[in-house]
Order: C-alpha cells, then sequence, then structure tokens
C-alpha cells in the first residue's frame, strides 16, 4: 500500500471516528482506536481473534515464535 493510500485511509477513518489523533511526535501523528465506535471495538475484536487462532495454532505444532 502506497503512502498517500494509508493516508487517505487513515483520514476517512478518523472522520467515521474510528482512530482518533493521540499526539505528535516530531512530525508523525499518533492514532489510537477509538473505543467508544462499534466500528473500532469489532476490528479490535477481530484483531484479538486472529491473533489467538495464530497463537493456538502455533503451540499446537509446537513452534513457540513464528513470524509474521
Amino acid at each position: 500500500m502506497s503512502f498517500k493510500t494509508a493516508l487517505t485511509k487513515v483520514k476517512k477513518l478518523e472522520s467515521q471516528d474510528v482512530i482518533i489523533q493521540t499526539r505528535t511526535v516530531g512530525n508523525a501523528v499518533m492514532y489510537q482506536f477509538n473505543m467508544e465506535s462499534k466500528q473500532a471495538y469489532h476490528i479490535d475484536k477481530l484483531i484479538n481473534e486472529i491473533a489467538t487462532r495464530r497463537i493456538k495454532k502455533a503451540i499446537k505444532a509446537g513452534i513457540k515464535h513464528q513470524p509474521a
């Protein structure tokens, strides 16, 4: 994904109140999920579910660390 595309998507998520700007460090703008947003809540839940499944799969396979 190009920087321009990512910036467009971030601005769209911000306009929908899915993410909120938390601070600026130098030229870098920091964001976090707005957990009061139903969309952000469900995205966070999906991320956690995917991570949990990957961990369970790695444990079952006997792998301690699996690169992304």
